[in-house]
């Protein structure tokens, strides 16, 4: 009986587990760039692991390095170009997060083998070279989800992460040069930063023809 529903439980988490790559692109918004889309974006790519529970509902986790950078030489403002900052830091991103399909995702089934998606978690992001290079993010995410057959997924998709920190770009708000105080970015402006870019998955091997309670009687 132990072994049977070992198997069982075995069986179902093959059928609504995913691996898979991110490839895409990585860009900061803050006291730097405040404002602009894709703004110098960075190459960014890394692994993703997804448990699908419903047709509706999953869990995702995944890992990808990319490299955030902006230059205070590109901005039109003249307190900028006086400001001449610039920043570069590597990240390892660090994300666990749940998605929410807007349609019903049936991978096998050609009527509903697509979906919208919306998803949010916590992130855990590493950030060379700056003053606080271990941080806390919010992830907020729209995407796209199409499979390509009953194992394989793709998709896109764009996530901004919210951080608590104004330490990615190291500007600070005031910064002691020599005898005065300077203002070198807003203090309460905390950075932001994005991926976008696409995602292939597999799913592992399935079962025989039967109920799966992910995908319903869709697998054979």
């Amino acid at each position: 009986m132990s072994i049977f529903l070992i198997n069982s439980l075995l069986s179902v988490s093959q059928n609504t587990s995913e691996i898979g790559l991110l490839l895409g692109g990585t860009y900061y918004q803050g006291d730097i760039n405040t404002s602009k889309l894709f703004q110098s974006p960075f190459f960014a790519g890394g692994v993703l692991y997804r448990h699908n529970f419903s047709t509706r509902y999953s869990l995702r986790g995944s890992i990808f390095i990319g490299k955030l950078i902006s230059n205070d030489a590109n901005s039109k403002y003249t307190y900028q170009l006086i400001r001449n900052h610039a920043f570069s830091s590597t990240i390892v991103d660090y994300t666990l997060q749940c998605e929410f399909n807007f349609l019903e995702y049936l991978p096998n089934n050609p009527d509903f083998n697509y979906s919208p998606y919306i998803s949010t978690g916590v992130t855990f992001v590493i950030a060379g070279g700056t003053p606080r290079p271990y941080q806390i993010a919010i992830p907020l995410g729209i995407g796209f989800k199409y499979s390509l057959s009953p194992r394989l997924s793709t998709g896109i998709e764009w996530t901004y992460r919210k951080t608590f920190t104004d330490f990615i770009d190291s500007t600070i708000g005031l910064e002691d040069d020599e005898s005065f105080y300077k203002q070198t970015g807003y203090s309460h402006n905390n950075d932001w930063y994005a991926f976008a870019g696409i995602f292939l998955t597999y799913r592992f091997s399935l079962t025989k023809e039967g109920v799966c309670p992910a995908y319903g009687n869709y697998y054979k």
